[in-house]
């Protein structure tokens, strides 16, 4: 280690990205050993046709999912209950730093899966309103696409999306209230042309899919050719 990245840990001391605890000096990972062996979400066969399935992290098969939405692919990493409290506090408690680790543990995964996400021509985020901006800071999903970005090396752009209503939160409203909620809600950004391209939707938490699928249909009505989804966590209805 060098001694200036030594003196940074000393002053600043790195804290496991999941639960606080304090890290190892020498520790090169975002999370502790506890927190490491965290369940990442997994699935043997589709939901819907039973096949043995490809992409462990998406309950549905590609073929599927073709059949079904907008998406071709897709990863949710973790079950949310296991990560809530973490997700809230660089959600809502100004803990950025937080997302950017979640958004190179969302990298790696992307990488070492088995999955037609490392194709992708672009990574982009779910935008928010600019009152939630305000609120926050940042845009959560914004936070963790530019980390994703650098570890997979897709190109990242900000503002694909622009977000046209300032929704209510999505977790206060059933599986009808949020389609409706978020009908509309985003408009394509008139400098880029997506035509053609193949782009990862980032969000932090995937329940119902509204949001994303909203997302996608705009992207989708532009021209783009094959969309992929990427969640940090994924909720159980």
């Amino acid at each position: 280690m060098k001694t200036v990245d030594y003196i940074l840990k000393l002053i600043y001391p790195q804290r496991c990205v999941f639960c606080g605890e304090l890290l190892n000096l020498n520790s090169r990972e975002a999370v502790c050993e506890k927190c490491g062996n965290i369940d990442r979400l997994e699935y043997k066969t589709c939901i819907l046709c039973r096949r043995e399935l490809e992409n462990k992290s998406n309950p549905i098969c590609g073929k599927c999912m073709s059949k079904l939405g907008v998406f071709s692919d897709g990863i949710s990493l973790y079950k949310y209950k296991d990560v809530r409290d973490a997700i809230l506090s660089f959600k809502y408690s100004g803990m950025k730093r937080r997302g950017i680790a979640f958004g190179k543990i969302m990298g790696h995964a992307v990488k070492d899966s088995n999955t037609r996400l490392i194709t992708a021509d672009v990574i982009i985020p779910v935008p928010i309103s600019r009152e939630r901006f305000k609120e926050r800071g940042y845009n959560q999903s914004d936070v963790l696409a530019k980390e994703i970005s650098k570890e997979i090396g897709t190109k990242y752009i900000s503002d694909v999306l622009i977000r046209t209503k300032n929704t209510v939160p999505q977790n206060s409203l059933n599986e009808i209230e949020r389609r409706m909620n978020v009908f509309n809600a985003f408009k394509l950004n008139e400098k880029y042309n997506v035509e053609g391209k193949k782009i990862i939707i980032v969000d932090d938490i995937f329940t119902t899919g509204s949001t994303l699928n909203e997302c996608g249909k705009t992207l989708k009505k532009a021209g783009a050719e094959e969309l992929f989804y990427l969640t940090l966590a994924k909720t159980e209805i």
